[in-house]
């Protein structure tokens, strides 16, 4: 057998100084924190109840992030013996941060780490990216992919609204017999926005070909319609209702010695 080109013979020995930790440089230990404050108090005729709170969530995923922001307020007033009025608000809003993957696609870091060849480095010297041109299992392959590049220049940020509101009323006729009713009114919204930048990945590619989805949907957004260096927004109006007042009887459950 002939022996190796000197050339190749040291890009061989090379090789074999680089050794990758693909979990180390695409995944993180998060510590993911929540914060609660509470405030509550009244006398005999009213009563009241506040409730804030945040949740911070890191994903493991580097550049993968959830909030959330919860409010809770209360209230009872005791008009006279038979009649007392309550009212409630929820409030929340929530916002998810992360880039533009497929789940199945190279885009896709837990899907990317399996693959990717340990010998291959994601940078040059001076800072640069390097393109892993063996993504298509072909070291021929005309893509030019760097997952941290792409991070770079996509971004998929949702956030979702809700508000409720609750009035109830109770009426005591006797002591076995009372009368409640209740209405409410909730809304719910969300709002999208994905981007894509000139330098992200070509349209071409076949793992980011999915359908685009609608607002019901949840799908792998397709960079075919948006491979833009402007962002790409969708926006979706909340939408409120509002629940029948049903009135309702109650009668207390009583036993015998």
């Amino acid at each position: 057998m002939g022996r190796a080109s000197s050339t190749a013979q040291q890009q061989i020995n090379a090789l074999r100084n680089i050794n990758t930790n693909w979990n180390d440089i695409l995944f993180r230990p998060v510590t993911n924190q929540e914060h609660n404050i509470s405030l509550s108090g009244g006398g005999e005729r009213a009563d009241y109840y506040t409730s804030l709170s945040y949740y911070d969530e890191m994903g493991t995923v580097r550049g993968v992030s959830n909030n959330r922001y919860n409010l809770t307020l209360k209230t009872n007033y005791r008009v006279n013996k038979m009649l007392k009025l309550g009212a409630s608000v929820f409030a929340n809003r929530r916002k998810q941060r992360s880039y533009l993957m497929n789940t199945n696609g190279f885009t896709n870091p837990v899907y990317y780490s399996r693959l990717v060849t340990p010998h291959f480095q994601p940078f040059e010297a001076d800072g640069s990216y390097r393109y892993d041109t063996n993504i298509q299992g072909r070291e021929d392959s005309s893509l030019d992919f760097n997952i941290f590049e792409e991070r770079a220049n996509t971004s998929n940020s949702r956030i979702d609204r809700s508000l409720m509101l609750i009035l109830d009323a109770e009426l005591k006729l006797n002591s076995n017999l009372k009368l409640t009713t209740q209405l409410g009114y909730q809304q719910d919204g969300y709002s999208l926005e994905r981007y894509a930048g000139e330098k992200a990945m070509p349209c071409a590619r076949k793992s980011y070909l999915q359908p685009t989805p609608t607002p019901t949907e949840s799908a792998p957004f397709c960079l075919l319609a948006a491979c833009t260096s402007k962002p790409k927004r969708t926006a979706v109006n909340g939408h409120g209702r509002l629940w029948p007042s049903t009135p309702a009887v109650s009668t207390p459950f009583t036993t015998s010695n």
